[in-house]
């Protein structure tokens, strides 16, 4: 049986990734393109999410300007969504 990605475990999951990729020092590879990661619930990111996923959160990063992210990938069976906004925040 898969891993529940609850709101808790997925926030657990994302300082993993903080910390293994240094996403929010100064000396981070990407820290000059992200501005903004949240765990938010996988059905604000995908359209057709299947029933039993429809529950799950993922991992939301906003990037301030294109990177060398992929726009879709996972970490530790947590799907990640990679967005490029304008300063005032709205989707590119």
């Amino acid at each position: 049986m898969a891993t529940k990605l609850t709101e808790n475990y997925v926030d657990q999951i994302l300082e993993e990734l903080i910390k293994e990729y240094n996403l929010q020092e100064e000396s981070g590879l990407y820290v000059e393109y992200i501005s903004a990661l949240m765990v938010t619930k996988i059905t604000e990111c995908e359209a057709n999410v299947s029933e039993e996923e429809k529950d799950d959160f993922c991992i939301l990063v906003w990037l301030a300007k294109p990177s060398p992210l992929k726009p879709q990938w996972q970490y530790k069976g947590v799907k990640i969504f990679i967005e490029v906004i304008n300063e005032i925040g709205v989707a590119l």
